[in-house]
């Protein structure tokens, strides 16, 4: 009897919650709606599909005849539905209710239009933790599957990687199959005959061996080049042909046809982890650089394949480390859902906040690697335009059971062992951080769900040191986007500049007159003061809080003893205004002579849109968002985004300096390097003359507006 193996080929599909809608179209006719043209020409042939619950959701309204083909594809016993979580979310970020109920969510969503029910599931990015175990058992997943890396971090070797095991968690189980990396980088970017050579070595008499291809399948198409590849080369149908002349020894199943057929092969238990790029990303800056160069050394050295288990980079919750943005977003989302948990249970309220709370937990906007993530602006407003869409809904069903208005909230919103603030009206959710600078880091336009604070800063990448050396894609060949290196424009290295303060709101900072916009735009200037991130204390009066710190101020290399408090509060007759009156006291006994500058940022979304722009005291457009400028005697000065309707503007009883720049980062994603608009900097300043002992005071106002023009 000939030697034969079976192959499982699974296609996941996903767009993040929030993305543009070119993009969703791009995705659609130049890699889903060709695939499965493609292999319905090929009805012998069984893939397995995973749509994730919100791209079915975009797909329903764009292209409903798109779910109606997906229908027919598996009433013709062509492949099997992979279930999983709704929003396609890392599970192992959310708490158990969640996990359970994002999952469960979308098997009705599934069983409501396709009339099945799935056994298993697509893990988001393939972040694995044991205690996930329990988690898909108690949601009704009979398997789902991971990288061999994962398998080869907990000792095994390629060879022993041919069917599936059981793994267990306080006596629940589930069956994971291993995911071939070898096949990831074939497919489809080598010929087919190299998948077919690959198989070769795990053929058998018995024929009871079990190969996995799982990956995206946006790589058919709407990655670079790969459509002119898939579908004008025809590399799919040549590949989907080679299947075909070679289904004597190659048997195309599905995971529970491997399942039914097949037993396991042991138990495992894996340490935590995800895919080896995953892993690589999520480690700090030296360490990735490390990481990579230990990673080229072996590979050239032939010992890479024997040194990869023990390779085991890093821990995917670090992102919340690594970049602690993430960190304020995810512990904002863990707040939403606390809230939207004492909603009364199966009410058509609860369901609403529910859904937006799964919608924020979509994990693209939680991590950054090869793909924008994180670091796409629009996809960080969508998490937070869901979560204040979620907490809108549950304030007002538990209405009289909440705190009173305006009453601030102490607690450790984001799991730092201190506490922060939280001033909400019926306009506005207000958060500071009276440990680092007394800074206000979310600013909730709840009217408009938009946090006005979701901002990014400059920080050094282990990608950065390519971008001096990249060059245009290779035109013949085509590449996995883990291995391009193209720069979208020029001048990248010129905006290599970081930042070594978050970029919040209300950051005070203390200037000599040797600062000027440009070097406070690169952050290339000396601070005098340690303000912006000492520690403030707080205290509450009524309905006002107050900020203070007694730190210093560097005159003449001595450091002067120096007093900010701001008092804050919500304007009186306004619930959209928040009043902040600053009190600089000089404790020394010799003059100071300094320049006091408050800065705020604003994450607006596009910086070079003609209807989104800087305004001054005379309502002259000052330029887009992207502008380098500065004005004087500004009283009023703020910017106006017509697209959302949003604008704010920040009011002194003193008129300032005003300087104003973009904060734009440069970041790789599947497309290449490129820079990305992440908020506008707006510094008001005033030349400070203080005797001993004697203070000064402005009143800043920021309004928030919904202009029509």
């Amino acid at each position: 009897m000939a030697k034969s193996v079976n192959l499982i080929i699974a296609l996941h599909n996903h767009q993040p919650v929030g993305n543009l809608e070119d993009v969703l179209e791009f995705s659609y006719r130049q890699a889903y709606e060709p695939f499965l043209e493609i292999l319905n020409k090929f009805s012998d042939l069984k893939i397995c599909l995973h749509y994730s619950g919100v791209l079915l959701e975009w797909l329903e309204r764009a292209h409903p005849k798109f779910i109606t083909r997906i229908g027919e594809t598996l009433a013709k016993n062509q492949g099997e539905l992979i279930g999983g979580g709704f929003a396609d979310p890392i599970l192992t970020m959310l708490n158990e209710c969640d996990r359970i109920g994002q999952i469960k969510y979308f098997t009705e969503y599934i069983k409501e239009r396709f009339n099945t029910t799935p056994k298993g599931m697509w893990l988001a990015e393939r972040v694995w933790e044991q205690n996930l175990t329990k988690s898909l058992a108690d949601a009704d997943m009979r398997y789902t599957m991971l990288d061999d890396y994962h398998f080869k971090a907990a000792g095994l070797l390629e060879k022993d990687l041919k069917g599936y095991f059981i793994t267990e968690d306080q006596c629940r189980t589930l069956l994971l199959f291993p995911i071939a990396e070898r096949l990831r980088y074939a497919i489809p970017f080598q010929e087919p005959e190299a998948t077919i050579e690959y198989l070769r070595h795990f053929a058998t008499d018995s024929g009871d061996n079990v190969m996995v291809y799982a990956d995206d399948g946006e790589k058919f198409g709407s990655w670079p080049k790969t459509h002119q590849h898939c579908y004008e080369d025809k590399w799919l149908e040549r590949f989907f042909k080679t299947l075909q002349a070679n289904k004597d020894w190659i048997k195309l199943i599905t995971f529970t046809e491997a399942i039914d057929q097949f037993k396991p092969i042991g138990r495992i238990y894996l340490p935590d982890c995800s895919y080896r790029e995953m892993t690589e990303w999520a480690l700090p800056v030296e360490a990735g650089m490390a990481y990579e160069d230990l990673s080229h050394r072996l590979k050239e050295t032939n010992l890479y394949d024997r040194a990869q288990g023990f390779m085991k980079g890093g821990f995917w919750r670090n992102f919340k480390v690594k970049y602690p943005e993430i960190n304020l977003m995810h512990s904002k989302m863990c707040e939403i859902s606390g809230l939207v948990g004492q909603l009364p249970a199966n009410t058509k309220t609860a369901q609403e906040a529910r859904i937006a709370l799964y919608r924020a937990q979509n994990n693209c906007p939680y991590w950054h690697g090869v793909f924008g993530g994180f670091y796409l602006p629009h996809l960080r407003t969508t998490v937070y335009q869901n979560l204040i869409k979620a907490e809108n809904i549950a304030r007002q069903a538990l209405a009289g059971k909440a705190k009173e208005k305006n009453e601030p909230i102490i607690a450790d919103f984001d799991n730092d062992l201190s506490e922060e603030i939280k001033l909400s009206n019926e306009s506005m959710n207000c958060y500071f951080k009276p440990a680092a600078g007394g800074a206000l880091y979310e600013l909730d336009i709840r009217e408009k769900n938009f946090n006005a604070l979701a901002t990014l800063a400059r920080r050094q990448e282990a990608y950065h040191y390519k971008i001096l050396r990249a060059q245009k894609a290779d035109t013949k060949n085509v590449q996995s986007i883990h291995d391009l290196l193209v720069a979208k424009e020029q001048g990248l290295e010129n905006l290599l500049y970081y930042d070594n303060y978050p970029r919040r709101g209300l950051l005070d900072h203390f200037f000599d007159s040797n600062t000027n916009p440009d070097n406070f735009a690169k952050g290339n200037y000396d601070e005098q003061g340690d303000f912006i991130k000492g520690a403030y204390n707080y205290e509450n009066q009524k309905s006002a809080l107050i900020l203070s710190r007694d730190g210093h101020i560097r005159q003449n290399d001595r450091m002067i003893p120096f007093r900010v408090a701001k008092q804050i509060t919500f304007a009186r007759n306004n619930p959209r205004a928040l009043e902040i009156r600053y009190k600089l006291t000089n404790l020394h006994t010799e003059p100071v002579n300094t320049i006091f500058g408050v800065e705020s940022n604003y994450a607006m979304l596009a910086g070079n849109a003609p209807d989104r722009f800087y305004y001054d005291t005379h309502e002259q457009n000052l330029g887009p968002l992207i502008t380098h400028g500065q004005a004087v005697e500004q009283s009023r000065f703020g910017l106006k985004d017509l697209w959302q309707k949003i604008g704010i503007e920040l009011v002194t009883d003193i008129p300032a300096r005003v300087w104003f720049c973009p904060v734009q980062t440069v970041s790789q994603s599947e497309m290449g390097f490129e820079s990305i608009y992440q908020s506008s900097v707006i510094l008001l300043h005033w030349p400070i003359q203080l005797e001993a002992g004697k203070s000064w005071q402005v009143k800043l106002t920021q309004n928030i507006n919904f202009p029509e023009k």
